[in-house]
């Protein structure tokens, strides 16, 4: 998974904190499995060393709760919460 390289090479390089899943439309295009799979890697990783935040842009806010969820399980120390993008 081509996410581990990048997160590794960021937290190396010093940042401060990372943003899973940011504003550009990419988090509505994954499966649930696949978002729950990005954040336990991302978490993995990271182990702390900065604060992971995840980005919830859902459709609806049963979506937005089922992505908030395993991310609070996984350890996220924050959401970056949009209203639902529904219709």
């Amino acid at each position: 998974m081509q996410c581990r390289k990048n997160i590794r090479t960021q937290i190396n390089v010093g940042v401060h904190g990372i943003i899973l899943g940011g504003t550009l439309g990419e988090a509505s295009t994954l499966a649930q499995e696949d978002k729950e799979i990005l954040i336990k890697t991302t978490l993995s990783i990271v182990e702390g060393k900065v604060p992971a935040i995840i980005n919830i842009a859902e459709q609806s806010t049963k979506e937005a709760i089922a992505v908030a969820q395993p991310a609070e399980v996984a350890g996220a120390k924050g959401l970056m919460l949009f209203p639902p993008m529904g219709a």
